[in-house]
C-alpha cells in the first residue's frame, strides 16, 4: 500500500471515530434524562449525601456508648538508687491484662443520644430530598424554556417563508408593471428583518442549552440536544384538582414537613437528654492484671512467676449524684423546652408556607389555563385574517403594509400561544408535584 493509500486510511478512521463520538455526545436528552443527570453530577447534592453519610458514621459512634469499654495495659519501670552505703536497683513490670467500664445507667443519656444521631441522619437525608426537589424544578423550568425557543425558531422559520413568498410575488408585480419599485424595496426589507429575527430566536436557543447544562453542571462544550414533548397531548390530559385534597397529600409526602417533624421530634429528644443531667449515674468497672518486681541484689522469682502468684481481680461500682453545678442543667433543661417550642412553631411555619405555595400554584395554573385557551383562539383568528390580507393584497385591494401588520400580528400570535402552552404544561406539572415529588412528562 502506497503511502498516499496509508494517510487516506488514516484520515478515513479519523472522520469516523469523529462522526461516531459526535453522535454519541449529540444524543438528544429527555427532560428524565437532564434531571437524573443533575442528580447524580450536582456538586451541592453530592457534598449533602456526604453529610448524610456523616450523620450514618455518628449513628454507630453514639450506639457504641451503650456498651462497655475494655482496654489492655502494659507498663514497665526501673528504678536505681546509689549512695555511700547502699546501691539498689530494682525493675518493675506491671501487665493489666484487662480493665473494663460500663456506664449502667446515666438517666437514659445514652440512649437518647444515640436517638439524636438516628434523627439527624434522617434529617440529613431530607435536606438531601429537598435540594434533589429544587434541582428537578429548576432543570424542568429551564427544559421547558429550551423547547420555547426552539419553538420560537420554527415561527420565525414560518414567518421568513411568509416574507420570501411574498417577496416574490410582489417581484411578479413589479416586473408586470403592477406595483412601483417601492414595493420591492419593502418587501426586501422585510425579508431582512425576519432574517434578522431568525438569527436572533437561534441565539435564545443556545442560551437557554447553555443555562441548561450550567445547572447539568456539564461541561459546556459537550454537544447537548433535547427532545421535544408533544405538550398539546399532555395539556389535553391535565387536570387541576383540588387545593385541599393537594395539600392533605403534599402533607403526607413533602420533604420540607417531614424534615421540620424530624426537628420537633430531635427537640424533645434534646430535653431528655437535658434533664438526664439531674439524674445519678451508675457504672461498674472490672479489671485484673498481675505486679513484678526485681531487685537486682536480691532476685525473688522470675517474670512468669506474676502470672500464677501475683493475679489479682477488681470489681468497683460507683454511683455520681449531682447536687449542685451552678444552674448548669436547669439553664439547659429551660433552653430545651424553649428550643422545642421553636421547633414546634418552624412546623406550623413550614405547614402555612405549603399552603400558601399551593394556593400559589394552582391560582397560576388556573391563569395559565386561560391565557392558553385566549391564545389559541387569537392564534385562530389572526391566522384566518392573514389568509383574508393575503388574499386582498394578491388581488391589488391592500398595500404591502397592511399584510405585514397582519403577519407580524400572526407572528405575536403565535409566539404568545408557544409560551402559554409550555407556561401551563410546566405550572400545572408544579402543582402535580407537591403530591408526587417527581416531574414527569411521559
Amino acid at each position: 500500500m502506497s503511502n498516499c493509500m496509508k494517510s487516506i486510511f488514516k484520515l478515513g478512521l479519523i472522520l469516523l471515530s469523529i462522526v461516531v463520538n459526535a453522535q454519541q455526545t449529540s444524543r438528544a436528552m429527555s427532560l428524565q434524562d437532564c434531571i437524573d443527570y443533575a442528580l447524580e453530577n450536582n456538586i451541592t447534592i453530592q457534598q449533602n449525601i456526604l453529610q448524610e453519610e456523616i450523620a450514618e458514621n455518628e449513628i454507630t459512634r453514639t450506639s457504641g456508648n451503650l456498651l462497655p469499654k475494655l482496654s489492655a495495659g502494659l507498663s514497665e519501670s526501673a528504678n536505681l538508687y546509689h549512695n555511700s552505703r547502699m546501691r539498689v536497683n530494682s525493675y518493675t513490670t506491671q501487665f493489666d491484662f484487662v480493665q473494663a467500664n460500663w456506664t449502667v445507667f446515666n438517666g437514659f443519656r445514652n440512649i437518647n443520644l444515640q436517638q439524636n444521631a438516628i434523627l439527624d441522619q434522617e434529617i440529613a437525608s431530607k435536606n438531601v430530598d429537598i435540594l434533589k426537589n429544587d434541582v428537578a424544578l429548576n432543570i424542568a423550568n429551564t427544559y421547558l424554556q429550551v423547547l420555547f425557543n426552539q419553538a420560537l425558531v420554527e415561527i420565525a422559520e414560518s414567518q421568513l417563508l411568509l416574507s420570501q413568498k411574498q417577496l416574490e410575488i410582489v417581484t411578479i408585480q413589479y416586473n408586470g408593471g403592477v406595483v412601483p419599485e417601492a414595493n420591492i424595496a419593502d418587501a426586501n426589507a422585510a425579508v431582512a428583518q425576519d432574517e434578522l429575527s431568525l438569527v436572533q430566536r437561534k441565539n435564545n436557543v443556545e442560551s437557554a442549552l447553555l443555562q441548561l447544562k450550567a445547572l447539568l453542571q456539564m461541561p459546556l462544550d459537550t454537544p447537548l440536544e433535547v427532545q421535544d414533548v408533544d405538550a398539546e397531548r399532555y395539556i389535553a390530559q391535565l387536570g387541576l384538582g383540588m387545593t385541599s385534597e393537594i395539600f392533605r397529600q403534599a402533607m403526607e409526602i413533602r420533604p420540607e414537613i417531614e424534615l421540620r417533624t424530624l426537628q420537633v421530634e430531635k427537640a424533645v429528644n434534646e430535653q431528655a437528654i437535658a434533664e438526664a443531667g439531674v439524674l445519678p449515674t451508675v457504672s461498674l468497672g472490672y479489671g485484673f492484671g498481675t505486679g513484678y518486681t526485681y531487685f537486682k541484689e536480691n532476685p525473688n522469682g522470675n517474670f512468669g512467676d506474676q502470672f500464677t502468684d501475683n493475679l489479682g481481680h477488681a470489681f468497683t461500682i460507683s454511683i455520681n449524684v449531682p447536687i449542685f453545678d451552678g444552674y448548669q442543667n436547669k439553664t439547659n433543661i429551660a433552653n430545651a423546652q424553649i428550643n422545642q417550642e421553636s421547633a414546634l412553631l418552624d412546623l406550623e411555619n413550614e405547614k402555612y408556607k405549603l399552603r400558601q405555595e399551593i394556593e400559589a400554584a394552582y391560582l397560576d395554573a388556573v391563569n395559565a389555563k386561560q391565557t392558553y385557551e385566549a391564545s389559541l383562539k387569537n392564534v385562530e383568528a389572526r391566522t384566518i385574517a392573514l389568509d383574508f390580507m393575503q388574499k386582498r393584497y394578491d388581488a391589488g385591494f391592500s398595500n404591502i403594509l397592511d399584510f405585514e401588520m397582519a403577519k407580524n400580528n400572526w407572528v405575536a400570535a403565535k409566539g404568545n400561544l408557544a409560551q402559554a402552552k409550555y407556561d401551563f404544561l410546566f405550572k400545572v406539572k408544579v402543582l402535580e408535584f407537591y403530591t408526587s415529588n417527581r416531574f414527569e412528562i411521559n
